[in-house]
């Protein structure tokens, strides 16, 4: 499956399997253009980088805690 940016920036943190190699990433039918869910799969190195953006985010943007990424710039302070 391929995703689109907005398909993307929908994603919870729940919606990853972190635990599954390679790691799983779910997307539910609610967030797609056809209503389809689907999976697909990231690499160890790519899930290590959100692992860690997961860690380091609130120091860049206030979001919700349960979403992976912010819907809006990010901003430096």
């Amino acid at each position: 499956m391929s995703a689109r940016i907005g398909e993307v920036l929908q994603l919870d943190i729940g919606n990853l399997n972190f635990d599954a190699d390679p790691v799983e990433i779910c997307f539910p039918g609610k967030n797609t253009k056809n209503g389809q869910g689907g999976l697909t799969f990231i690499f160890q190195k790519a899930a290590q980088a959100v692992k860690e953006w997961i860690k380091v985010r609130n120091a860049y943007v206030r979001m919700n805690p349960h979403k992976i990424f912010p819907r809006t710039r990010l901003y430096h302070s």
